[in-house]
């Protein structure tokens, strides 16, 4: 009964550690399984922000250089709007110069002219005075009508030639008119072309300025939303960041919890190793308790044969000194009987045990002495009584068994109890 509870126990320990280590290795899988995927996780996150990072810079990168382009693209715009202004400045500037010198010089013709016309009035004027005068000077009159007509043929001439002068001022002034009318109306049709190409760049300007503007201030947003996006991003790279420590602090505890599970389970096999030796060596000792019970039992049986030998050499013992003390006492009378007494001896069963063996006192009868035998009878009487001493101490001595007394009983074993180390 006691070896079925045993194995029973056995059994129900062997079913339980079984339990644990399946618990146990459930435990190990399923946090190896929640390891590898945080890991993942971490790395697909880590890539995703890594993505978007790129992403973002690249449009910010894009924005600003779009934005850099629009800004060098409205400056050349504005550059070359103000060399048009100042070379349309400059070429109205030219015409206007060239305006007022032909204006000048028509100013200065038509003085001219006025000056000639009022000079050639003035000649026909003194010539219709002279021919009003009386002829009583005939003489002055000769001489002043020769310079006068040498004056008049001067003057005729002069008139001529101013008159040939005026017509060709006046030729060259319709020239000029002419001219100055076409350039007038070429610089007018130039200004006014130049005006409303003005106009149209500047109401272009203002269009490109507004779209200028409007893109501005889309990619302004754009710009604002891309920074809110960076930093909304940075906060999340930051939780992110968080996270993934937490996340390795709890890889790094899970790691040691695994460890830890592993030195467990490491243990629970040596424990399990253990215990099964422990189960052999109970079984051996079951094996051994049922040998040393039939060693036992065989022991006990040949005490028991012992004690009855002990009490029947104990008994001749006593009876053997009796009679050495009747055989001494009647030695000193007759001092021809010797007892003689052997030594017990102890000798060895097949069992191992000692068994004392005695022998019987025999009673040497001795003759009466001759003699010639009574000095050696004396010498003898001296050493049999030294030995009949001797004697009488072996046999005191021989009185109590030497290996077990009658006292004596077989220790109980105490059955080994099968310990887990």
């Amino acid at each position: 009964m006691a070896t079925a509870d045993k194995a029973l126990d056995c059994s129900s320990d062997r079913r339980k550690w079984r339990k644990i280590f399946d618990a146990l290795v459930r435990l190990l899988q399923t946090k190896q399984t929640q390891l590898e995927d945080l890991v993942k996780e971490r790395n697909l996150y880590e890539e995703r922000v890594k993505i978007q990072f790129g992403r973002w810079s690249s449009e910010a990168h894009l924005l600003q250089d779009e934005i850099f382009q629009l800004k060098r693209d409205h400056s050349e715009a504005l550059l070359d709007r103000s060399m048009e202004v100042a070379k349309s400045e400059l070429v109205i500037g030219f015409k206007q110069r060239e305006s007022l010198h032909h204006k000048i010089k028509l100013e200065h013709a038509e003085r001219d002219l006025e000056d000639f016309k009022s000079c050639f009035d003035y000649l026909t004027h003194k010539c219709s005075e002279q021919k009003e005068k009386p002829g009583d000077k005939n003489k002055e009159s000769r001489e002043g009508k020769q310079k006068h007509a040498e004056n008049c043929a001067k003057s005729i001439e002069s008139i001529n030639e101013e008159g040939h002068r005026t017509k060709l001022l006046e030729q060259e002034i319709r020239k000029l008119k002419h001219a100055n009318e076409k350039l007038v109306s070429k610089k007018k049709s130039e200004v006014s072309a130049l005006l409303s190409e003005r106009d149209f760049v500047w109401n272009q300007y203002k269009k490109m300025e507004s779209d200028y503007t409007a893109l501005m201030k889309k990619k302004q947003t754009e710009v604002e939303k891309a920074n809110e996006k960076i930093a909304n991003l940075l906060t999340s790279m930051e939780h992110l960041q968080s996270s993934n420590n937490e996340k390795d602090e709890m890889i790094v505890k899970l790691e040691a919890k695994v460890v830890h599970e592993k030195s467990d389970h490491e243990k629970a096999g040596q424990a399990k190793e253990k215990l099964e030796e422990l189960k052999a060596s109970a079984e051996k000792l079951q094996s051994s308790n049922y040998e040393k019970d039939q060693t036992i039992l065989k022991l006990k049986a040949d005490l028991a044969k012992l004690e009855d030998g002990a009490t029947k050499s104990q008994k001749e013992i006593s009876r053997l000194a009796k009679e050495l003390e009747s055989l001494t006492s009647s030695k000193k009378i007759l001092g021809t009987v010797t007892p003689v007494l052997n030594c017990c001896r102890m000798e060895v069963n097949s069992h191992g045990t000692k068994i004392q063996q005695g022998r019987r006192v025999r009673p040497m009868v001795q003759k009466e002495p001759t003699s010639s035998q009574a000095s050696d009878v004396t010498n003898n009487t001296g050493k049999e009584s030294r030995g009949s001493k001797k004697r009488g101490a072996e046999a005191q001595m021989s009185e109590t068994p030497r290996l077990f007394s009658s006292t004596f009983k077989v220790p109980k074993l105490k059955k080994a109890s099968p310990r887990i180390l």
